[in-house]
């Protein structure tokens, strides 16, 4: 047996994940929260960012009936694979941390784990417009349903945790947004 997953869990295939994920997500917030191998957590974080990249740059290409969008955009995956790591590790950090100051029970690893399998809805679907802000909303709910079970914490402690660090991310996307052109005019004329 694979280390790190039990036979139930083994024969839940990437579809049946992925499934799971976007019909069931209070199962699937159990089901993942019995993981244990966070090397197998990372390459399912990383498969999934790659396949909804991969699945952009098609749509890209064909939308433009240019395949040059397609060489462009696998460079543009390998070298924004190590910044989407790095923001999932800070990420797990301010998790971890807020779930410690609330008392919860969960492990440094168990938080990795779970933030890497609640990703599927957000990084596949995240290309489509209207559909993006919804896979959103799931991946929310199925953070805040995994957090509740992980650090045995209520509902409304499983949300503190997971929107305060959401809401200061959209804080700070909107802050360079709005930086981001006075910036471009200070410095590149």
């Amino acid at each position: 047996m694979e280390k790190g997953r039990t036979k139930k869990q083994k024969n839940l295939s990437y579809i049946g994940l992925i499934k799971r994920s976007t019909l069931h997500p209070k199962h699937y917030a159990q089901t993942i929260s019995e993981f244990s191998d966070p090397k197998e957590a990372l390459l399912f974080f990383v498969a999934n960012f790659s396949l909804g990249f991969f699945i952009r740059i098609c749509f890209n290409g064909i939308s433009h009936e240019n395949f040059g969008f397609f060489f462009l955009g696998i460079d543009s995956l390998l070298l924004s694979i190590p910044f989407l790591l790095l923001f999932l590790v800070v990420l797990v950090l301010i998790f971890y941390g807020l779930s410690k100051i609330l008392r919860g029970k969960a492990t440094l690893t168990k938080t990795l784990i779970i933030s890497s399998y609640c990703s599927i809805p957000f990084l596949i679907l995240a290309w489509i417009p209207l559909l993006g802000i919804l896979a959103l909303l799931e991946t929310l709910l199925i953070l805040i349903l995994s957090f509740q079970v992980i650090n045995q914490f209520s509902i409304p402690k499983s949300m503190v945790t997971i929107l305060i660090p959401f809401l200061f991310s959209i804080l700070a996307l909107i802050l360079l947004g709005l930086i981001n052109p006075v910036l471009n005019n200070i410095f590149f004329f």
